[in-house]
């Protein structure tokens, strides 16, 4: 039996309907008519509680998939036209390859997979347009598959999951360090080098920490896209992710620890070595950390 699907339909036209970042409503391209969101929630609990029950076939067939191959495959029917949507198990959002309706997978996002918050695109799909063309403007070496209009009408926002971590840390470090200094006397030149052992330490809080949460994507290309602006964060609602496409996470809050704690040294190594002064040369020779995970 084929999972739920869920996708917002314009109760005007019936034409699908997409989150619009600029407005922060579900927004419908044929009619031009736009809905909030809690609107829309009512609209299809009603339509859930007054759908009709229909009948179910099951076919029988020689064609069955071999052993492990549907492991991490889902099926979904389309509520738009019917059609089978094939996706792995960690897809939130997508849509239909037949009618192009987004399709929202509910029970991706549900029970533990659930995210607490929402960072909603204010960027639209003709900012990233332009973005992209600018990008790749003037580039004569780039081969002409890049400026395609095919790949280019392919592109598509995306929600990553992320944790969040926030934490207290006490350090303490030592920076062996030294400073150099050149000097001519008549017709020699005479180095002197003056060699430091810096100590440093104190406490520094971190809030919002982002760690990528899906296996599926580069984390270093993820952080090239920081910072984010985790205030305008919104309670999650599955209408953010209508016309966009959405992964749950498939790394946990404890498997994601390591990077959170790399990126959160990182920091704290920078922020103390920054205050040793006109330093020529240093380096770290020890490090104290205490750090306490209050959030994710």
């Amino acid at each position: 039996m084929p999972n739920q699907v869920l996708n917002y339909k314009c109760p005007c036209c019936g034409a699908p309907l997409h989150y619009s970042g600029a407005s922060g409503k579900l927004k419908c391209d044929s009619c031009g008519n736009e809905f909030e969101l809690e609107a829309m929630q009512q609209v299809q609990e009603v339509e859930e509680s007054t759908a009709e029950q229909t009948m179910e076939w099951e076919g029988t067939g020689n064609d069955a998939w071999q052993a492990g191959e549907t492991e991490h495959l889902l099926t979904y029917s389309c509520p738009s036209c019917g059609a089978e949507i094939v996706v792995d198990d960690t897809t939130a959002a997508t849509e239909c390859v037949y009618c192009g309706n987004a399709s929202i997978m509910p029970g991706a996002v549900s029970g533990d997979f659930r995210p607490d918050a929402v960072l909603p695109f204010i960027k639209t799909k003709e900012d990233a347009v332009a973005a992209y063309k600018e990008l790749i403007k003037g580039k004569k070496l780039l081969p002409r598959a890049f400026a395609s209009k095919k790949l280019i009408d392919k592109i598509t926002g995306v929600y990553v999951p992320f944790w969040l971590f926030e934490c207290r840390t006490d350090s303490t470090l030592s920076f062996r360090a030294q400073r150099v200094h050149t000097a001519t006397h008549g017709q020699d030149m005479v180095t002197t080098t003056d060699h430091f052992l810096v100590m440093r330490g104190g406490s520094l809080d971190f809030a919002g920490v982002p760690v990528d949460g899906s296996s599926k994507f580069d984390d270093t290309l993820m952080e090239s896209v920081e910072p984010f602006d985790t205030t305008k964060m919104q309670p999650f609602d599955t209408g953010y992710l209508s016309g966009y496409q959405a992964e749950r996470y498939d790394i946990d809050a404890e498997q994601a620890e390591p990077r959170a704690n790399e990126r959160i040294r990182a920091s704290v190594v920078e922020t103390f070595s920054s205050t040793v002064g006109p330093i020529r040369a240093w380096r770290s020779s020890r490090r104290t950390y205490s750090c306490w995970t209050s959030g994710a």
